[in-house]
């Protein structure tokens, strides 16, 4: 797999960190410190690079923001992306900066407490999508609600045992838990973060409404053109839409058995979220019950949420009165 490296050159130690780890991995990486000889063109060898790569791993710092080459390099990736719905960006960050705002949807890779371990994050990302050759066929964007959670904490032991049983191969999986347990704020965060491992990802609320329902918006939010169609056959086609990718399709909430109509098969994985503690059609292997907070989850959620509640609460007490 050929990597392309848009970077600022002061950032140049680490991304030849990254490339060397990148090598040893068995990737092609190309970074114009490398691979421009300094008799070429110098702009026509960057658009070669960038035409060869099968992925472009943005190196995001201060720099990077001022640099005018590396925006020319992600935008035109980023065009290039949309234009053949296919996943061609990757965002390292490396030094905390604001992303751009056609940049801010999609997910990164933070090294910037500790780089080591960004770089083995980025070495692993890309040998996922090698390994399960998710660069191949059609790709597709991502269908999430537009807000993002914020300052989630716990649940961290969740979020790994959900993508790895979705991920290491396509596969059917019910999280199930009482009412207020978070079940759906841990589907939607998983969904974010998923944006790393698939090539499409789709959120979709049932709760008590008919499949009939349900069905119309998901193929509404997939944009499935059918007006003359009727609603079995514009569910089919969401249905072959979902598998002609390599995708994520979240239910969340589901009551009724008929929502299993919805389930695409291989290659879309399916993550369902209910209240009840087991679906028929999925196996007891298959199911992760929503537990209580722990008491280490209890306390960050304190401090995150709480703390400072009653920190502005005894400033205000301790204020001078009029």
């Amino acid at each position: 797999m050929n990597v392309f490296l848009s970077h600022s050159t002061r950032d140049k130690d680490f991304v030849c960190r990254l490339a060397a780890a990148l090598t040893a991995a068995s990737f092609e990486p190309w970074l114009c410190e490398v691979d421009v000889p300094s008799h070429e063109n110098f702009v026509a060898s960057i658009e070669s690079g960038l035409k060869q790569a099968d992925v472009c791993l943005l190196v995001w710092s201060p720099d990077a923001a001022k640099s005018i080459w590396t925006a020319e390099e992600w935008t035109s990736v980023l065009a290039r992306q949309v234009a053949e719905q296919r996943v061609r960006l990757g965002i390292v960050l490396y030094r905390d900066c604001p992303l751009p705002e056609l940049l801010r949807t999609k997910n990164y890779i933070d090294a910037s407490v500790d780089p080591d371990a960004g770089v083995r994050a980025t070495v692993a990302w890309l040998q996922k999508r090698a390994s399960l050759q998710r660069l191949s066929g059609l790709h597709a964007p991502v269908y999430l609600p537009d807000y993002r959670p914020k300052d989630f904490v716990g649940r961290t032991t969740y979020l790994a045992r959900l993508r790895d049983m979705l991920t290491a191969e396509p596969a059917t999986v019910l999280l199930s838990g009482e009412p207020g347990s978070g079940k759906s704020l841990l589907a939607l965060q998983l969904a974010w973060d998923a944006q790393k491992d698939f090539d499409a990802v789709v959120y979709q609320s049932c709760g008590e409404r008919k499949l009939d329902a349900i069905s119309a918006e998901l193929s509404n939010r997939l944009s499935i053109d059918g007006q003359s169609l009727s609603v079995d056959e514009r569910r089919n086609k969401a249905l072959d839409w979902l598998r002609g990718r390599q995708s994520l399709l979240v239910l969340d909430d589901v009551w009724g058995c008929d929502v299993r109509q919805l389930e695409p098969g291989p290659p879309c994985s399916v993550l369902y979220t209910s209240r009840q503690a087991t679906l028929p059609w999925i196996p007891p292997q298959q199911s992760v019950p929503l537990l209580s907070f722990s008491e280490e989850e209890a306390q960050q959620l304190f401090r995150v949420y709480l703390a400072p509640t009653s920190a502005t609460r005894k400033s205000r007490a301790a204020a001078p009165r009029c």
